[in-house]
């Protein structure tokens, strides 16, 4: 009896955008090595052929999920070069932008803080302290800038840097906690203001 080959396989973005969110949603509410490959296929609708096309495996789906959203986030980082533009705008501008691509990768953000400050379950290795230490350089380089120029008071760099992280990240993980009363991004924004107002020498108040 002969058997008719199924056709092969080719590049689906949307099965491959389908598994991805399943397999992120998956994680973040189960664990890493308590989610199956088939509970991850059943919710994205697809067979275990399609997943293994295009991740070779759960590891390759899991790492592939964080190195998408990193190599943005990287990406974005990189175009904050000082420029003439007075600091506190420069500052600004940074905090507003990976918010609103925070904001974007809720999903993926999630699952970072389940498992950043949880359990590692087994999950495949990723540096997860270089994605917080790529953003507080990236703030403390321009808060150094505006002391440099005198648009910022003399005083310590890294306490003022941690005051502008620590808005960011209460805007961010209050968004992700609590969407149903969010800070948003014009919250950000106000509260970045009055941060500013205490950095700033009087000449540029």
């Amino acid at each position: 009896m002969s058997h008719t080959a199924s056709p092969p396989l080719t590049p689906d973005p949307a099965a491959r955008e389908r598994l991805l969110r399943a397999a992120i949603r998956l994680f973040t509410q189960k664990g890493y090595a308590a989610t199956s490959v088939r509970e991850i296929v059943e919710e994205a609708g697809v067979t275990k052929p399609v997943l293994y096309y295009h991740f070779k495996s759960k590891e390759g789906m899991y790492l592939t999920a964080l190195r998408d959203g990193m190599e943005e986030y990287q990406e974005l980082m990189a175009s904050f070069s000082p420029t003439d533009e007075p600091a506190d705008l420069q500052l600004r501008r940074a905090c507003l932008s990976v918010y609103d691509l925070f904001i974007r990768y809720m999903d993926l953000m999630r699952l970072f803080h389940s498992v950043f400050y949880g359990p590692q379950q087994g999950a495949p290795h990723f540096d997860y302290h270089a994605v917080h230490n790529l953003l507080v350089e990236t703030l403390r380089r321009l808060v150094r800038l505006g002391m440099d120029r005198g648009e910022f008071k003399d005083g310590d760099e890294r306490a003022m840097t941690l005051a502008v992280l620590g808005a960011f990240n209460i805007a961010t993980e209050n968004d992700m906690i609590h969407p149903e009363c969010p800070v948003g991004r014009e919250g950000l924004d106000r509260t970045l203001d009055i941060i500013f107002r205490g950095l700033k020498t009087t000449a540029n108040s």
